[in-house]
């Protein structure tokens, strides 16, 4: 099966920020700095997960699924001092406004977190991660139409506060605020 890093089988490559590792049938996501296991379930117990994050002084979100189901062996809550909401300011849905409650959520037209009635959204269109109040990211789920952030049409990008997200015919705001 071998190792296939964003697409591609290799023996050995430099690793960038949201590169996606498959190793048979687990997958993970790359960001510097901190291990985000997306799956399968990791082999440790809540005591030991905790115990790894113990030293960072803040809680992290849920990384384990695209599925917005969580992992009960991650901490399934933002980061304390953060609120993180999105609203669709465009599209069939314009006002809709839905506070990210964990740390992992799906954007689409079925099987997502936030459900949106424009046919020119995926299923699953895309997944926003909050892993820390200061790393923020939205990933395209292999979406038909695409992801953009802020004009630009991309795979993974990392969000800040204000950043505007269009998905099909709908447009969202990021909105985030953290509290000292």
């Amino acid at each position: 099966n071998g190792t296939i890093v964003g697409g591609t089988r290799v023996d050995r490559c430099q690793l960038h920020g949201s590169d996606e590792i498959r190793i048979g049938s687990t997958r993970i996501i790359f960001f510097p700095g901190r291990p985000a296991l997306l799956s399968p379930r990791p082999a440790l117990d809540g005591a030991a997960l905790g115990k790894l994050y113990e030293d960072e002084g803040e809680e992290t979100g849920d990384l384990t699924r695209t599925d917005g189901t969580g992992n009960a062996l991650l901490p399934g809550r933002l980061p304390s001092r953060l609120k993180a909401t999105i609203e669709v300011v465009e599209g069939p849905d314009a006002g809709l406004r839905l506070e990210v409650p964990k740390g992992a959520l799906v954007i689409g037209r079925e099987h997502a977190d936030l459900r949106l009635r424009d046919p020119n959204v995926s299923r699953k269109h895309a997944l926003l991660e909050i892993l820390a109040s200061d790393q923020i990211y939205l990933k395209d789920l292999a979406s038909k139409n695409g992801t953009i952030v802020n004009g630009i049409l991309v795979k993974v990008a990392r969000l800040r506060s204000g950043d505007s997200i269009e998905l099909g015919d709908t447009r969202l705001l990021f909105q985030a605020e953290v509290f000292v």
